[in-house]
């Protein structure tokens, strides 16, 4: 992977530091030590059941996107070259899952409830936008020609 700068080493940390702590709090969501519907802070009439199992299946996957994430900072760390897919496979869900969590509390008036929390969990969020750059570039980049799909190097 490439290492150009000092900021991708400080992303790669940030992003296990964020991982490491959002897997500890799924586990505690999820196992039912806290209830699902405290979090994230819910609109005014609560949350309606859909929306907990919405909350309960991004959780599963945000648990295997952390344990990934997880991997990629080790694999960063080592300097082995697989680090990159495997930033790449971790911060594409998790990307994803950002875009549907924010759609999801602004759909349900959670965000104009509790704006604070929100801004801070997108605020939060910034430098691994900004480390999925980064990865989807390198992955570019190593790919030889610019794209992911050119087969004209098996021609």
């Amino acid at each position: 992977m490439t290492r150009r700068g000092v900021a991708m080493p400080w992303l790669v940390g940030y992003y296990g530091v964020f991982q490491a702590g959002h897997l500890t709090l799924n586990v505690v969501y999820l196992s039912g030590l806290r209830p699902i519907e405290d979090f994230p802070p819910p609109p005014a009439e609560g949350w309606h059941p859909q929306a907990t199992a919405l909350w309960t299946s991004m959780g599963l996957i945000d648990t295997a996107i952390a344990v990934l994430a997880l991997y990629f900072v080790v694999e960063f760390f080592g300097g082995r070259r697989r680090a990159l897919w495997a930033g790449l496979v971790s911060l594409t869900p998790y990307m994803y899952n950002t875009f549907t969590f924010n759609y999801s509390v602004a759909a349900t008036g959670a965000w104009a409830r509790h704006p604070g929390e929100y801004v801070v969990l997108n605020i939060a969020s910034i430098p691994l936008v900004l480390l999925f750059a980064v990865v989807v570039r390198d992955v570019w980049e190593v790919s030889g020609t610019g794209g992911l799909c050119d087969d004209s190097a098996r021609r």
